[in-house]
């Protein structure tokens, strides 16, 4: 059920300080040793997502090079949209 498992992966982002590495509106730092830190961040974040989906769910998001784009193919592929999503 991935609405459930979204609402879940969000708490476990948020308690671990990573949420906003699944958020669009969240600003790359620029300068080095920020833009070091951020990335080794955004690694821990996407790793979390990696280890909290099935197998066969991995294969989708394996090329994936960070959270944001992983949270974004796993929105994709399993979030219903439309009138079915509203039911």
């Amino acid at each position: 059920n991935y609405a459930a498992w979204k609402v879940q992966m969000l708490d476990i982002l948020t308690d671990i300080g990573l949420d906003d590495h699944v958020d669009a509106t969240f600003t790359v730092p620029t300068t080095a040793t920020e833009l070091t830190a951020w990335n080794k961040a955004d690694r821990r974040a996407l790793s979390a997502i990696r280890l909290r989906v099935a197998p066969d769910v991995v294969q989708h998001i394996q090329g994936e090079t960070n959270a944001l784009s992983a949270w974004e193919m796993l929105s994709h592929l399993f979030e219903l949209k439309g009138q079915m999503g509203i039911v």
